[in-house]
């Protein structure tokens, strides 16, 4: 959980280095769901200095989808431990957080290619790395809530556990 925290302040750090770089412009990967065009645009917008701040961004942020995706996983794994060796439901939505990591890393690499390439990037590869930012995004909420609920279920099931092993009052 702290590696989750760290690299958010991390990413909220390399923003603020952005807005130095490229006054009004966001970070790319922090868009709302937008069109390869808008993205192109966004990069675009970013200018040169603003394209090499990114770089040191796109760097923190090869790292951040293996914190989240393994603390999404792991949270669900140990919620619903019990429950994993019987259901192909619950190894299947331990799978979430995995195929959001891989859509956010479709996204990230597309996002940094486009931002070394020249201003006139290919437009097919701006859609790869939108199509890559609606995916993450469409697996990444569900993965946070599935994980609160696995957690819940888990210490639910630890707290239950204990009192069942609790020495009896005579």
């Amino acid at each position: 959980m702290m590696c989750v925290v760290l690299t958010n302040v991390a990413l909220a750090v390399l923003g603020a280095v952005i807005e130095d770089a490229a006054p009004g412009q966001q970070i790319p990967d922090l868009l709302g769901l937008v069109s390869g065009e808008a993205l192109l645009t966004a990069i675009d917008g970013l200018g040169p200095v603003g394209r090499r701040a990114y770089v040191n961004v796109a760097l923190v942020d090869l790292i951040y989808p293996l914190v989240y995706g393994s603390f999404l996983a792991l949270s669900m794994g140990w919620g619903w431990r019990d429950r994993l060796v019987d259901s192909a439901v619950y190894r299947a939505l331990l799978l979430l957080p995995l195929f959001a990591v891989f859509a956010d890393y479709v996204e990230n690499f597309s996002v940094l290619i486009l931002v070394l390439s020249p201003p006139e990037s290919p437009v097919g590869l701006a859609w790869v790395g939108a199509v890559g930012h609606a995916l993450k995004w469409a697996l990444v909420l569900p993965s946070f809530g599935l994980a609160l609920v696995a957690l819940f279920s888990g210490f639910r099931l630890r707290g239950a556990r204990s009192v069942d092993s609790a020495p009896k009052a005579r």
